[in-house]
Protein backbone atom coordinates (compact mmCIF):
# COMPACT_ATOMS: atom_id res chain seq x y z
CA UNK A 1 0.00 0.00 0.00
CA UNK A 2 1.64 3.60 -1.11
CA UNK A 3 0.87 6.44 -0.39
CA UNK A 4 0.34 9.42 -2.68
CA UNK A 5 4.38 10.56 -2.48
CA UNK A 6 5.02 6.37 -3.89
CA UNK A 7 5.62 5.38 -0.05
CA UNK A 8 5.32 2.39 0.69
CA UNK A 9 3.42 1.24 4.17
CA UNK A 10 2.40 -2.12 4.04
CA UNK A 11 1.47 -4.79 1.74
CA UNK A 12 -1.45 -7.01 1.15
CA UNK A 13 -2.66 -10.14 -1.45
CA UNK A 14 -3.03 -8.85 -4.76
CA UNK A 15 -6.58 -9.64 -5.15
CA UNK A 16 -7.78 -8.27 -2.11
CA UNK A 17 -7.12 -4.75 -3.72
CA UNK A 18 -9.97 -4.45 -5.25
CA UNK A 19 -12.03 -5.24 -2.24
CA UNK A 20 -9.70 -2.55 -0.24
CA UNK A 21 -9.81 0.05 -3.28
CA UNK A 22 -5.90 0.01 -2.99
CA UNK A 23 -3.46 1.22 -5.81
CA UNK A 24 -2.05 -1.55 -7.58
CA UNK A 25 0.75 -1.48 -10.26
CA UNK A 26 0.23 -3.19 -13.75
CA UNK A 27 2.30 -3.61 -16.78
CA UNK A 28 0.36 -4.57 -20.15
CA UNK A 29 2.47 -4.65 -24.03
CA UNK A 30 0.67 -4.08 -26.88
CA UNK A 31 1.40 -6.12 -29.67
CA UNK A 32 1.53 -5.23 -33.38
CA UNK A 33 2.45 -5.15 -36.54
CA UNK A 34 3.71 -2.06 -38.58
CA UNK A 35 4.17 -1.12 -42.35
CA UNK A 36 7.28 0.10 -43.53
CA UNK A 37 6.69 3.31 -41.99
CA UNK A 38 6.33 2.37 -38.48
CA UNK A 39 2.40 2.58 -38.53
CA UNK A 40 0.27 -0.31 -37.20
CA UNK A 41 -1.39 -2.20 -39.31
CA UNK A 42 -2.60 -4.95 -36.82
CA UNK A 43 -2.64 -5.56 -33.44
CA UNK A 44 -2.52 -8.32 -31.40
CA UNK A 45 -5.16 -9.58 -29.03
CA UNK A 46 -5.17 -12.02 -26.28
CA UNK A 47 -8.24 -13.51 -25.05
CA UNK A 48 -8.38 -14.10 -21.53
CA UNK A 49 -8.81 -17.69 -20.55
CA UNK A 50 -12.55 -18.69 -19.12
CA UNK A 51 -10.38 -19.78 -15.77
CA UNK A 52 -9.42 -16.80 -14.63
CA UNK A 53 -10.71 -15.55 -11.96
CA UNK A 54 -10.74 -11.83 -12.77
CA UNK A 55 -12.32 -10.99 -16.50
CA UNK A 56 -12.67 -14.28 -18.02
CA UNK A 57 -12.45 -14.72 -21.72
CA UNK A 58 -12.37 -11.03 -21.99
CA UNK A 59 -10.35 -9.33 -24.40
CA UNK A 60 -7.11 -8.30 -23.32
CA UNK A 61 -3.99 -7.23 -24.31
CA UNK A 62 -0.42 -9.27 -26.02
CA UNK A 63 0.84 -9.22 -22.23
CA UNK A 64 -0.86 -8.14 -19.31
CA UNK A 65 -0.27 -8.83 -15.45
CA UNK A 66 0.25 -7.35 -12.29
CA UNK A 67 3.24 -5.87 -10.76
CA UNK A 68 4.60 -7.76 -7.00
CA UNK A 69 6.27 -6.14 -4.48
CA UNK A 70 9.66 -6.14 -5.59
CA UNK A 71 9.76 -5.82 -9.10
CA UNK A 72 9.73 -2.93 -11.39
CA UNK A 73 7.17 -2.56 -14.13
CA UNK A 74 9.72 -3.02 -16.86
CA UNK A 75 10.89 -6.58 -14.94
CA UNK A 76 7.22 -8.06 -14.36
CA UNK A 77 6.24 -7.37 -18.31
CA UNK A 78 10.01 -9.27 -19.06
CA UNK A 79 8.03 -12.23 -16.75
CA UNK A 80 5.02 -11.77 -18.10
CA UNK A 81 6.00 -11.76 -21.61
CA UNK A 82 7.38 -15.76 -21.74
CA UNK A 83 4.36 -16.52 -19.76
CA UNK A 84 1.08 -15.34 -21.63
CA UNK A 85 3.23 -15.60 -25.33
CA UNK A 86 5.80 -17.15 -25.21
CA UNK A 87 8.27 -14.25 -26.13
CA UNK A 88 12.35 -14.40 -25.50
CA UNK A 89 13.94 -11.88 -23.14
CA UNK A 90 15.68 -10.74 -26.83
CA UNK A 91 11.73 -10.13 -28.55
CA UNK A 92 10.87 -8.21 -25.14
CA UNK A 93 14.00 -6.23 -24.67
CA UNK A 94 12.71 -4.21 -28.08
CA UNK A 95 9.32 -2.98 -25.57
CA UNK A 96 9.15 0.94 -25.68
CA UNK A 97 7.64 2.47 -22.65
CA UNK A 98 4.52 4.23 -23.37
CA UNK A 99 2.93 6.39 -20.58
CA UNK A 100 1.23 5.39 -17.44
CA UNK A 101 -2.31 5.13 -17.47
CA UNK A 102 -3.98 5.76 -13.90
CA UNK A 103 -7.31 3.87 -13.51
CA UNK A 104 -10.08 4.76 -10.58
CA UNK A 105 -13.47 3.15 -10.78
CA UNK A 106 -16.42 1.46 -9.54
CA UNK A 107 -16.29 -2.02 -10.06
CA UNK A 108 -18.36 -5.06 -8.40
CA UNK A 109 -15.26 -6.01 -7.01
CA UNK A 110 -14.68 -3.05 -4.99
CA UNK A 111 -12.68 -0.19 -6.26
CA UNK A 112 -10.18 -0.71 -8.97
CA UNK A 113 -6.73 2.15 -8.39
CA UNK A 114 -4.38 0.90 -10.71
CA UNK A 115 -1.64 2.73 -12.26
CA UNK A 116 -1.00 0.87 -15.94
CA UNK A 117 2.19 0.88 -17.32
CA UNK A 118 1.83 0.39 -20.87
CA UNK A 119 4.34 -0.62 -23.41
CA UNK A 120 4.28 -1.22 -27.13
CA UNK A 121 6.06 -3.83 -29.17
CA UNK A 122 6.74 -4.12 -32.72
CA UNK A 123 6.51 -7.52 -33.78
CA UNK A 124 7.48 -8.69 -37.25
CA UNK A 125 5.19 -10.54 -39.57
CA UNK A 126 4.94 -13.90 -39.24
CA UNK A 127 6.53 -14.16 -35.46
CA UNK A 128 2.67 -15.37 -33.40
CA UNK A 129 3.02 -15.69 -29.66
CA UNK A 130 1.95 -18.76 -27.99
CA UNK A 131 0.58 -19.12 -24.27
CA UNK A 132 2.66 -20.96 -22.08
CA UNK A 133 1.11 -20.72 -18.46
CA UNK A 134 -2.69 -21.29 -19.66
CA UNK A 135 -3.47 -18.11 -18.55
CA UNK A 136 -4.26 -17.17 -22.19
CA UNK A 137 -7.21 -19.07 -24.49
CA UNK A 138 -5.63 -17.40 -27.80
CA UNK A 139 -3.98 -14.42 -29.54
CA UNK A 140 -5.48 -13.04 -32.67
CA UNK A 141 -3.32 -11.21 -35.07
CA UNK A 142 -6.23 -8.38 -36.45
CA UNK A 143 -5.86 -5.30 -38.84
CA UNK A 144 -6.33 -1.92 -36.88
CA UNK A 145 -9.13 0.15 -39.11
CA UNK A 146 -11.62 -1.22 -36.19
CA UNK A 147 -9.64 1.37 -34.06
CA UNK A 148 -11.33 5.05 -33.89
CA UNK A 149 -9.23 7.47 -35.11
CA UNK A 150 -7.06 9.75 -32.80
CA UNK A 151 -8.80 13.19 -32.08
CA UNK A 152 -6.32 16.15 -30.27
CA UNK A 153 -7.56 16.31 -26.73
CA UNK A 154 -10.29 13.59 -27.13
CA UNK A 155 -10.61 11.03 -24.25
CA UNK A 156 -11.60 7.50 -24.58
CA UNK A 157 -14.43 5.38 -23.60
CA UNK A 158 -14.55 2.44 -22.90
CA UNK A 159 -14.88 1.23 -26.48
CA UNK A 160 -16.21 -2.53 -26.61
CA UNK A 161 -17.74 -4.59 -24.00
CA UNK A 162 -15.70 -7.69 -24.49
CA UNK A 163 -12.15 -5.87 -23.34
CA UNK A 164 -11.03 -4.91 -20.29
CA UNK A 165 -11.03 -2.12 -18.76
CA UNK A 166 -7.17 -1.98 -18.92
CA UNK A 167 -6.50 -3.48 -22.19
CA UNK A 168 -9.25 -0.72 -23.76
CA UNK A 169 -7.25 2.31 -22.05
CA UNK A 170 -3.66 0.85 -22.98
CA UNK A 171 -4.63 -0.10 -27.07
CA UNK A 172 -6.12 3.28 -27.17
CA UNK A 173 -3.36 5.15 -25.77
CA UNK A 174 -0.72 2.81 -27.45
CA UNK A 175 -2.32 2.82 -31.14
CA UNK A 176 -2.80 6.53 -31.54
CA UNK A 177 0.46 7.35 -30.41
CA UNK A 178 2.04 4.91 -33.15
CA UNK A 179 -1.09 6.20 -35.80
CA UNK A 180 -0.53 9.89 -35.42
CA UNK A 181 3.56 8.80 -36.31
Amino acid sequence: MWDEHGVSHATIERAAARFWGTLTLGAHCNGYVADAHGRPTHLWVARRSLSKPTDPGMLDNLIGGGVPLGQSPLEALQREAFEEAGLAPTEIAQATPGRMVALHCDIPEGLQREHLHVYDLRLPPGRTPENQDGEVAWHQCWPTPWLPPHKAGSRPTRPWPRWTLRCGLGCWRGMTRRQSR
